[in-house]
């Protein structure tokens, strides 16, 4: 499992996680949350930093929305998604790449294409999805004891309350 879907199941209560899960070997000295969830989310944080509540947020709202997220890595996306999985023994085709960029993101019209062109070249939609949730909420605090573990931090039940805005190109012409 990725640290993103490990920390959306145990927030889900669908993965249980023993309490040796905990920030070691972290380059920052925070407070290791006693919620061993919490703590998958504190590690994806000190791995990816904001990025990570935003690909969080995303894969939560993919989960809730009846698609399957895997990785998108092997694209050049966060993403790729599964509508109709009936096993995962036998996945079909995905769907869309998702690649997870904050609101007042600007593309440049090489980057555009790029990730347009290859999600053509590999017969998927590529859907950008904004989300302004970084380190904590939506506004980027950390004010106030969100998740009650005393770190001021949100969890990831937290984090799928974020708002996700999609944005979808199928295609670029000159």
């Amino acid at each position: 499992l990725s640290l993103v879907e490990a920390a959306a199941l145990a927030a889900d209560d669908r993965l249980v996680l023993s309490a040796s899960v905990d920030a070691a070997g972290s380059d920052t000295p925070q407070p290791v949350p006693d919620d061993p969830a919490a703590a998958v989310v504190a590690r994806g944080r000190d791995v990816e930093g904001a990025r990570f509540d935003r690909r969080l947020a995303v894969y939560r709202s993919l989960r809730g929305a009846d698609a399957v997220p895997k990785t998108g890595f092997k694209f050049g996306a966060d993403f790729r998604t599964y509508l109709d999985v009936e096993s995962v023994d036998d996945l079909p085709h995905s769907e869309h790449l998702v690649r997870v960029v904050e609101p007042d993101h600007r593309f440049s019209p090489r980057e555009l294409s790029l990730d347009v062109r290859l999600a053509g070249g590999v017969r998927k939609e590529m859907v950008f999805a904004l989300t302004a949730v970084e380190g904590g909420g939506i506004d980027g605090s950390r004010n106030g004891d969100e998740n009650g573990n005393g770190d001021g931090r949100r969890d990831g039940n937290d984090i799928a309350d974020a708002d996700v805005e999609w944005l979808s190109i199928g295609r670029l012409t000159p």
